[in-house]
C-alpha cells in the first residue's frame, strides 16, 4: 500500500492507494501546522487508526511538495514508521518527465506530479488546469517515443486569494464564501453587491480560463484534452466547454506513478 501526500501551500492531502493504485481513505491536514514533526506524526497515525490501517501495511510515502519548510516534518514522518521516502524532484527519484523550459528546478513538484497523472490516465499531450491556491495552467507534450514533455504553464492567482484581496482592498465590499453556486444565481450583470462579486469569480475566472486554455491549444499545435483538477474544479468545470475530465485525485494518481517508477524490491 502506498501513502501518497500532497503538500500545497494551504493543505496537506494525504491519500492510501492500493497495489493497483485505486484511491482509499484520504484526508487533509493544514500545512501551517504540519511544519512540528510531532504534529504530522501524531495526526498521520490518529487518521491511519480510523481507517483501520496499520503503519506496517504501507510500504512507500510519496511526495509532492511545494513548501520546503514542511519536507524535515516528512522525513521525520517516514522514519518514525520505516517508509520508503520518495520525494519528486528530489536527487534519485526518478520523474520519468521530460522538462522542457528555461529553468527546470523552478517548476513546482505537484505540476511535474500532475504531468504524470496525465500520463497514467492516458492523456498526453494534455492542459491540466489546476484550480489550487494558485490557478495554474500546464501544457503536457509527448516526446517521440509517447513519453510526457513538460513544455511550459501560466499561473494566476488562485480564486479564492483574489476573493480575499478584493475584500481586504475595498472597505465596502463585504468578505464572500465560495460556493457550488448554480448558473441562474450569478446573473450578469449583478443587481447587488453580491451578485456582482459572485459574476466576477464565475465568469471572470471563466473567462480567464477559457481564453489562457485557447491560447495553450495554440502553442501546442493541436486539439488536446483539457483536464480540470484541485479544490474548485467541480465549480468552474461545467462551465468551460474545453474541459475534459474532472480528476481530483490527479496529483495522488501522478505519486502512484512516481511510485511504480521507484519502488524498493
Amino acid at each position: 500500500m502506498l501513502l501518497a501526500l500532497d503538500v500545497g501551500n494551504t493543505n496537506l492531502v494525504f491519500g492510501l492507494l492500493d497495489a493497483d493504485g485505486k484511491a482509499g481513505a484520504s484526508w487533509r491536514l493544514p500545512t501551517a501546522q504540519s511544519v512540528e514533526a510531532s504534529y504530522l506524526v501524531q495526526a498521520v497515525s490518529e487518521q491511519l487508526a480510523v481507517a483501520a490501517i496499520q503503519p506496517t501495511m504501507i510500504k512507500a510515502l510519496a511526495v509532492a511538495s511545494v513548501v520546503p519548510a514542511v519536507n524535515p516534518a516528512i522525513a521525520e514522518l517516514a522514519k518514525t514508521h520505516g517508509w520508503q521516502l520518495l520525494m519528486a524532484g528530489e536527487a534519485g527519484v526518478e520523474l520519468g518527465i521530460g522538462v522542457d523550459v528555461e529553468t527546470p528546478a523552478e517548476v513546482g513538484a505537484d505540476r511535474l506530479v500532475n504531468a504524470l497523472g496525465a500520463q497514467r490516465l492516458g492523456l498526453v499531450p494534455s492542459i491540466i488546469v489546476d484550480f489550487g491556491t494558485a490557478t495554474t495552467f500546464d501544457l503536457v507534450l509527448a516526446d517521440a517515443a509517447g513519453q510526457p514533455v513538460y513544455a511550459g504553464g501560466i499561473i494566476a492567482p488562485g480564486v479564492n486569494l483574489s476573493v480575499e484581496a478584493l475584500s481586504r482592498a475595498a472597505a465596502k465590499l463585504p468578505e464572500m464564501d465560495i460556493g457550488n453556486w448554480q448558473a441562474a444565481e450569478v446573473p450578469v450583470p449583478g443587481r447587488s453587491t453580491q451578485q456582482a462579486m459572485r459574476a466576477g469569480v464565475l465568469w471572470g475566472y471563466v473567462g480567464l480560463a477559457e481564453g489562457l486554455i485557447t491560447r495553450l491549444q495554440q502553442s501546442a499545435g493541436q486539439p488536446v484534452p483539457v483536464i480540470a483538477t484541485g479544490g474548485l474544479a467541480s465549480l468552474y468545470a461545467p462551465h468551460i466547454s474545453a474541459i475534459r475530465q474532472v480528476s481530483p485525485d490527479l496529483t495522488l494518481i501522478g505519486l502512484f506513478q512516481l511510485y511504480q517508477m521507484n519502488k524498493a524490491g
